[in-house]
C-alpha cells in the first residue's frame, strides 16, 4: 500500500513539476524573416523547422494583405534538407504579404502557422484578421479530427487488450486454452482493423483536407516522409500477419510454434509503436523509442491483464485461483512503476523544463493541458483502486475483488480515451493550428517589427526586426526585450535574444505563462547616448 501511494505521489510530481515546452516540429527561422521589411522582392520563401517534416506541393502558400492568394512555385525540400521547405516567388510589388505553411511532424502530427513580411515602403496594416482566416484553411475539419481521434482510441484499446491476452497466461501460469486463443485472435484482428482506420484517417488529418484526400497520392507522400508514417505502416503490416498466424493457431492441434510466432510478431509491433509517435521525435530519439516501447508494453500488461482478470472473476460463481490473482497483482504493480518512470523520463526528454508558472491554471488554459491534468488524475485514482485490490488479494477475497476490478477496468478505459484525446489535441506551444501576432512601431530613429508565434500561453518563437525609417544601412546590435502582464501581476520577464542576422534577433522559447494582453517593451540603443524604448501590445491566447 505504501509503495502504491509513493507511485501516486510520483505521478503527481510528474505533472506539477516540469512545465511543458511541447515537442512538435516548430518554426525555427525563415527567409524572409517574420515581420521583415525588405527593400526588394525576395526570390524564394524558405522555412526551417526544428526537425524533419513531410510536405505537399502546397506546403507553403502566399497571400496579399486582402487574403487573396499569390501564385508561387511548388514547395520542396531544398538540397535534400528534410527539415527545411522552400518555394520560389514571382516579383512582388510593394505591399504586406502573409506566408502560410503546413507540414507533418516526425511524430505524424500536422503543424501549421503563418507570418507576415513587407516588401518596400508600404502602408502598415493590421493583418490579424487575414492571418486568422488563412489559418482556418490549414486545419483539418472537426469531423476528420473526431474520426481520427476515435480511430486512434479504438486502436489503443484493441492493442492493449491484445498485449494483455498474450501476456496474462505467461505471467500468471494459466494454460492457453482454445478459448484464450480465440480471444487473442479477436484482439489481433481488432488491432489490425483499427490500425488500418487510424492510418487512413491520418492522411486527411495531416493534409487538412476532407475524407476524399485518403486517395490523394501527395497526401500519402507527405505522411510517408515522416518516421511515424512508416512506423505506423510497418506496425499495421505486422498486425495483419499476426492475425493470419492467430487464425491458424486458434486451436491446440496446430501446436505451440504458431503461438510463439504470434507473440514474436506482437513484440515487433510494440517496437514499431516506439517509432510511430512521440518516441521517434525530439531529442535523444533512441531513449524516446525505448521508453515508448516500455510504456506501451506496461500499459498493455496492466490494462489488458485487467480485462483478462475481469473475465476470470466474472465467469461463474466460483472464486478464482488466488495464485493467479496474486501473480497478476505483482505484474500490475511493476507495470504501474514502469508507466510512471517512463512517463516522467519522457516528459523531461521531450517536454523539457521551463520557467513557466506551474500552477493548475497554467495547465488548464488549453485543451491539451486540460486533458493532461484529467488523465493524470484518473491514473492516480486508478492506482488508488489498485491498492485496495491488492489488499483484497492479500485477504484472499475473490468475491470482494469483483467491484474493484470492474472499477479499475473502467478507469483504464477512461485513461485510454484521454490518451487518444491527448494525441489529437493541440499542445500549447506547438505550431499545430496556432496563429501569430505581428506588431510594429517606429520613431524618427528606428522602426521595429515584432513577430510572436504561436501567440499562445507557454513557449513562443519571437522574431525582432529593426531598420532605419529611410531603409538605410544602420546597424542596431544593443537590444533588450521585456514582457509584462499587468492584469495578472506577472513580470517584467526578460526575454533572451540571439542574433539571427543583421538587425534581426530571435528567441526560440520566449515564455508567456498566462493568456491576456501583454506589454512588450523593446529598448534599442541607436547611438552611444541615445536609447529608444517602444511599448508593444501582444495578445496571447490560451
Amino acid at each position: 500500500m505504501k509503495r502504491l501511494v509513493a507511485v501516486v505521489l510520483v505521478l503527481a510530481a510528474a505533472i506539477l513539476g516540469p512545465a511543458p515546452a511541447f515537442a512538435h516540429a516548430s518554426l525555427e527561422n525563415s527567409e524572409p524573416t517574420a515581420g521583415a521589411v525588405l527593400d526588394a522582392s525576395p526570390e524564394t520563401v524558405t522555412i526551417r523547422f526544428s526537425e524533419a517534416v513531410g510536405i505537399q506541393a502546397a506546403a507553403i502558400r502566399l497571400f496579399d494583405a486582402s487574403g487573396s492568394p499569390v501564385d508561387i512555385g511548388a514547395s520542396r525540400h531544398p538540397d535534400g534538407q528534410a527539415s527545411a521547405v522552400t518555394a520560389s516567388l514571382p516579383p512582388l510589388v510593394n505591399a504586406l504579404y502573409v506566408v502560410s505553411w503546413r507540414a507533418v511532424s516526425a511524430d505524424g502530427h500536422p503543424v501549421s502557422g503563418a507570418y507576415t513580411f513587407t516588401v518596400g515602403p508600404a502602408t502598415v496594416v493590421d493583418p490579424g484578421s487575414v492571418v486568422s482566416e488563412i489559418l482556418k484553411g490549414t486545419r483539418a475539419s472537426p469531423a476528420v479530427s473526431l474520426l481520427s481521434g476515435l480511430a486512434r482510441g479504438l486502436f489503443l484499446l484493441c492493442f492493449a487488450l491484445l498485449i494483455g491476452m498474450v501476456s496474462f497466461p505467461a505471467l500468471t501460469g494459466i494454460g492457453r486454452t482454445d478459448e484464450w486463443r480465440r480471444a487473442a485472435l479477436l484482439a489481433t484482428t481488432g488491432s489490425a482493423v483499427s490500425g488500418l482506420l487510424a492510418l487512413l484517417l491520418a492522411v486527411p488529418a495531416g493534409a487538412a483536407r476532407g475524407l476524399g484526400s485518403i486517395g490523394s497520392s501527395s497526401a500519402w507522400a507527405a505522411l510517408f516522409q515522416t518516421v511515424a508514417g512508416w512506423a505506423s505502416a510497418v506496425r499495421l503490416g505486422v498486425l495483419v500477419v499476426a492475425t493470419v498466424v492467430a487464425f491458424a493457431g486458434r486451436t491446440r492441434r496446430t501446436g505451440q510454434l504458431l503461438t510463439r510466432a504470434h507473440a514474436s510478431l506482437l513484440l515487433v509491433a510494440i517496437v514499431a509503436s516506439g517509432w510511430a509517435g512521440h518516441g521517434g521525435s525530439g531529442r535523444w530519439v533512441p531513449v524516446g523509442v525505448s521508453l515508448t516501447m516500455l510504456h506501451v508494453l506496461a500499459m498493455g500488461v496492466w490494462f489488458g491483464g485487467l480485462a483478462a482478470l475481469t473475465w476470470l472473476v466474472l465467469r461463474g460463481d466460483t472464486e478464482p485461483d488466488a495464485r493467479v490473482i496474486r501473480r497478476f497483482s505483482t505484474a500490475a504493480f511493476v507495470s504501474v512503476v514502469v508507466l510512471a518512470a517512463s512517463g516522467i523520463v519522457q516528459a523531461w526528454r521531450q517536454l523539457g523544463v521551463s520557467n513557466r508558472l506551474t500552477s493548475l491554471a497554467t495547465y488548464t488554459s488549453n485543451s491539451f493541458g486540460r486533458f493532461f491534468v484529467i488523465k493524470t488524475a484518473v491514473v492516480m485514482l486508478m492506482v488508488g483502486v489498485a491498492a485496495f485490490s491488492r489488499r483484497a488479494v492479500r485477504r484472499r477475497s475473490g468475491i470482494g475483488l469483483r467491484p474493484l476490478v470492474l472499477t479499475e477496468l473502467g478507469l483504464g478505459v477512461a485513461v485510454l480515451a484521454l490518451t487518444s484525446a491527448l494525441v489529437v489535441a493541440n499542445p500549447a506551444g506547438s505550431a499545430t493550428g496556432t496563429g501569430s501576432v505581428t506588431v510594429d512601431a517606429q520613431d524618427d530613429a528606428v522602426a521595429v517589427s515584432l513577430f510572436v508565434e504561436p501567440a499562445r500561453t507557454g513557449p513562443n518563437t519571437l522574431h525582432l526586426t529593426l531598420r532605419s525609417p529611410d531603409f538605410g544601412a544602420d546597424v542596431y546590435d544593443n537590444v533588450t526585450v521585456r514582457a509584462t502582464l499587468a492584469s495578472r501581476d506577472i513580470g517584467p520577464l526578460d526575454i533572451a535574444l540571439e542574433p539571427a542576422g543583421t538587425n534581426h534577433f530571435t528567441a526560440k522559447a520566449a515564455q508567456f505563462p498566462a493568456a491576456g494582453k501583454w506589454t512588450v517593451t523593446v529598448a534599442v540603443l541607436v547611438s552611444e547616448f541615445d536609447r529608444r524604448v517602444f511599448t508593444l501590445n501582444v495578445r496571447i491566447r490560451p
